[in-house]
């Protein structure tokens, strides 16, 4: 589990690899996620701070997301969520689960919740 402290400022590291460069530039965006499905804090980036049309294929990027956690943020476990769109247009990449199939919202949520404490 990943704790934070309401007020404070949390760090998820996220790692990317794309097959081939991007034509598009990219943005990540992680969303704090609580019990009634409400964004409560976000963060938006391009990955690595890099711009993603230039990558090489195959290069992994390492991405620190920093998220910063409301003050009046309750005490409890949270969803995070993940996803990419398109940093011109604002247009969500199609997200999908390890069987290939298309996640609501595009935006997959990690297996390890954020508590809040």
């Amino acid at each position: 589990d990943e704790t934070a402290v309401p007020g404070s400022t949390t760090q998820l590291t996220l790692y990317w690899q794309a097959e081939t460069v991007p034509d598009d530039i990219v943005t990540v965006f992680v969303h704090v996620v609580n019990a009634q499905g409400e964004i409560v804090t976000q963060a938006d980036q391009w990955p690595g701070g890099l711009p993603s049309n230039t990558w090489a294929a195959g290069q992994v990027i390492v991405d620190d997301v920093l998220l910063d956690i409301p003050a009046d943020l309750p005490a409890g476990d949270y969803q995070l969520a993940v996803g990419v769109y398109t940093a011109e247009n604002g247009i969500r990449w199609t997200a999908t689960d390890a069987e290939g199939t298309a996640v609501p919202d595009d935006r997959l949520f990690l297996p390890v919740p954020l508590e809040v404490r």
